[in-house]
């Protein structure tokens, strides 16, 4: 780890050398690599610019953000200059609601880390020992709610074959004596030939079912408000055929197995306000159980979502070039938008955002077409 200190030395030593001094942007750059480097391992990340809405209400914006795979916030960083004083910054942004939970103040002579709303160390940025503890103390933090929600995310993988495979135990015993369950998978199978995939076979069917169990209570959960399994007419038939043989004493059989996991995630989930979050974490979610659901299909389907910030600037990139070769733009008349393999919806979604207001009404109705042959990522599709 002290390789990682040293870089980040000699990268002040040349912003010197270079510049002539240190301002808090070049601080910053430097200091959030350093932390990167430590993150890493963690597969956690801290990013520039982040706004936070705090618990009175006003939005801030602290110099660093740090977050894992799921979006989930585990600190905070704020650089300063050399100039500054550290203390009088730090009562600033108390005043101003800053979080600090976890968060390091720094301005490349002195830091301090606070956690739980109290400050755990101060120190001088020259000595290695500490600074490499402040660090380590820093990118290892977990609240106890995350914490509890990442042992259930590794219990869930773990848990997800021996539950499927329960469930498709009980789709062969409806398969042999339950004429309603018969009946209602070749009644689903027709639906779904039409509106999703014309070569669904009734064993894709049985897989849809098992899936549908899996994730029901998760889906519910983190789009808490949404009435998409009575509303949606796909997901309502797919729940009708589950209910022709998932009697109530199933039903509780199958949260008996796997209540506590459940209950974790959604807890995490209901933390999350942010629509826009919420996207997030469905979808990694998503990419978490279908990965260990069905790794050969997971990695046949290269079942991993694109990031948004990539969306974003494939989105902004073709609008630009619309412009410069067409004369015209994604938001602009007879501009279709066509994604024949959707997955959970991320383009899309995205493109809905980046339309303004005032043309989206026309490009929804009558320009943007979607497809997805994937029940799990339709569904997820639909709910974002």
């Amino acid at each position: 780890m002290s390789i990682y200190i040293d870089r980040y030395r000699n990268k002040l030593k040349e912003i010197v050398e270079y510049g002539g001094s240190l301002n808090e942007t070049s601080i910053r750059r430097s200091f959030i690599d350093l932390v990167n480097d430590f993150a890493k391992d963690k597969n956690l990340l801290l990013v520039e610019e982040l706004s936070f809405v705090t618990t009175k209400g006003n939005t801030v914006y602290p110099d660093g953000t740090l977050r894992d795979r799921f979006r989930f916030t585990l600190g905070y960083y704020e650089a300063k200059d050399p100039k500054d004083n550290l203390e009088e910054e730090i009562e600033d942004k108390k005043s101003k609601n800053y979080p600090f939970t976890n968060a390091i103040f720094e301005n490349s002579i002195e830091a301090a880390l606070f956690q739980n709303n109290k400050r755990v160390m101060s120190i001088s940025m020259k000595d290695d020992r500490l600074l490499l503890k402040m660090l380590e103390a820093f990118v290892n933090f977990e609240r106890d709610e995350i914490k509890e929600f990442h042992r259930a995310i590794i219990e869930f993988k773990s848990e997800i074959p021996k539950l499927s495979q329960w469930c498709k135990e009980e789709i062969e015993i409806a398969k042999k004596s339950n004429l309603k369950f018969k009946e209602g998978v070749l009644l689903l199978r027709s639906q779904l030939r039409r509106e999703i995939n014309p070569e669904f076979l009734v064993e894709d069917i049985h897989e849809i079912i098992v899936q549908h169990i899996l994730t029901n209570r998760l889906f519910k959960a983190i789009f808490s408000e949404t009435d998409f399994h009575s509303e949606n007419n796909i997901a309502h038939q797919i729940d009708d055929v589950v209910k022709t043989f998932f009697t109530k004493e199933k039903k509780k059989e199958f949260d008996d197995k796997n209540k506590h996991i459940y209950a974790a995630l959604e807890r995490t989930a209901k933390l999350i306000n942010d629509h826009h979050e919420k996207q997030d974490f469905l979808k990694t979610l998503y990419e978490e159980f279908y990965k260990s659901y069905n790794p050969k299909e997971a990695d046949k389907l290269g079942v991993v979502y694109t990031p948004n910030e990539i969306v974003n600037f494939m989105i902004k990139a073709t609008d630009e070039l619309l412009s410069k070769h067409f004369n015209t733009g994604i938001a602009e008349k007879n501009v279709k938008i066509l994604d024949p393999a959707t997955g959970t919806g991320t383009f899309i979604a995205d493109i809905i955002d980046y339309i303004p207001p005032n043309k989206l009404e026309h490009k929804y109705l009558h320009e943007m077409f979607a497809n997805e042959i994937g029940i799990l990522p339709y569904y997820v599709a639909n709910l974002i």
